[in-house]
């Protein structure tokens, strides 16, 4: 049986600019697309995962494109 998507009608948005994200689980798959697009509106963004490795390399390429990480 298939779950319908919930729907996002009345969500609020939030404007990321000069404010301070910690997206945990970050360095990978939706924790990955979330630092970028919160990066990209301009916030600056911790990433908090096991993996540092591969966190490291995100925040390295965060800050070399659109912002701080």
């Amino acid at each position: 049986m298939k779950r319908a998507a919930k729907s996002l009608k009345g969500a609020k948005t939030v404007d990321a600019g000069a404010k301070v994200f910690i997206v945990t689980g970050g360095a990978m798959g939706i924790g990955a697309a979330i630092v970028r697009k919160l990066a990209s509106a301009g916030a600056i963004v911790m990433i908090a995962d096991v993996n540092k490795k591969i966190g490291q390399s995100l925040a390295f390429e965060i800050r070399k494109t659109v912002g701080r990480a």
